[in-house]
């Protein structure tokens, strides 16, 4: 009796080892489809304000303050983020909202909605070929061009890309956002604000 009941323990020990090997896969390839950081504690905050309009590369700034998103990029697009500037604001981006091909076109948003501040920004991409790499995020800004939140979301092998954030209960003051994106391979990028909205 004992040893039927050993090798059907063992039996079922190499079913889910099988098993396991089938949805691990599976479960790490979704997790290169999209990934998204929201971001609220005051540490990276303060990071933010300290980079805000310095003169560095876009994969500068990912490696300081969101070194996720650099695990996920191929050596090629890696490459491509450390060759292009930071763009801080529309006075170093001119911004298309045109749709030639490619292109990427930005939005920024934000409404309030008592005790909170909701914002954002999305990404579209035109052309031809899906890009490998689509990338928005968006800067809660206040009154005193501090960052009071910001939220960020890359996607794989897709033409649109969206992220969200919310603050409650944020100081009384006057806020918007800036929102920024790029698509890689064909490095495109765009920006907006938003005017400003004040709270409460």
């Amino acid at each position: 009796m004992k040893p039927k009941f050993l090798s059907g323990i063992g039996a079922l020990f190499a079913a889910l080892l099988i098993a396991g090997t089938l949805f691990v896969p599976a479960a790490s390839a979704q997790s290169y489809e999209s990934m998204e950081v929201i971001t609220t504690d005051e540490a990276t905050l303060s990071l933010i304000d300290e980079l805000w309009g310095t003169d560095i590369t876009i994969g500068e700034y990912l490696e300081k303050v969101h070194p996720e998103f650099l695990t996920d990029m191929s050596d090629d697009e890696k490459a491509d983020v450390y060759q292009r500037k930071m763009p801080w604001s529309a006075t170093d981006l001119e911004s298309t909202h045109a749709r030639a091909a490619p292109s990427v076109v930005v939005h920024a948003v934000i409404s309030k909605d008592y005790p909170f501040i909701e914002f954002g920004g999305n990404a579209q991409f035109y052309g031809d070929d899906d890009p490998s790499y689509l990338y928005v995020e968006a800067f809660l800004r206040n009154g005193a061009d501090q960052t009071a939140g910001s939220t960020s979301r890359s996607v794989r092998n897709a033409t649109y890309v969206e992220a969200t954030n919310m603050v409650a209960y944020p100081e009384d003051d006057d806020y918007r956002v800036y929102a920024w994106g790029y698509a890689l391979p064909s490095n495109v990028e765009d920006q907006e604000w938003t005017g400003w909205v004040t709270y409460p």
